[in-house]
């Protein structure tokens, strides 16, 4: 059984996705904000994790808001929002796992001495 509220809310999570590529990626990489991690030796998935952290401690905040004061609200971003941003950072943290997993299996496995 299909279930088209939680098909229309991907539908929507997509839309955002699409318009925020135009702000954040390139032409030639659709991920290449999330790549800035990679100059530092972390992999773009964990650098994307991180982001999605950043939400959930958004929702805690919204939800320690709403038993100490009984609203969801802050500034310049709502409760829905933030359920967006996350569903989206999962699924693009999903696809750049995947890339690095497939990527990880083609390379080999350089070693390099300690040359300090």
């Amino acid at each position: 059984m299909k279930n088209e509220r939680v098909e229309k809310i991907f539908y929507e999570c997509m839309k955002i996705v699409d318009d925020k590529n135009h702000d954040y990626a390139s032409e030639d990489d659709f991920y290449k904000n999330f790549r800035m991690v990679e100059v530092i030796g972390t992999p773009a998935w964990v650098g994307c994790y991180i982001r999605f952290l950043d939400k959930v401690s958004r929702m805690n905040g919204f939800i320690e808001r709403l038993q100490r004061d009984g609203t969801a609200e802050v500034k310049n971003e709502s409760i829905e929002d933030t359920f967006q941003d996350a569903i989206n950072y999962m699924a693009i943290c999903l696809d750049l796992f995947r890339q690095y997993s497939k990527d990880k299996k083609r390379k080999p496995k350089i070693e390099r001495g300690n040359n300090d």
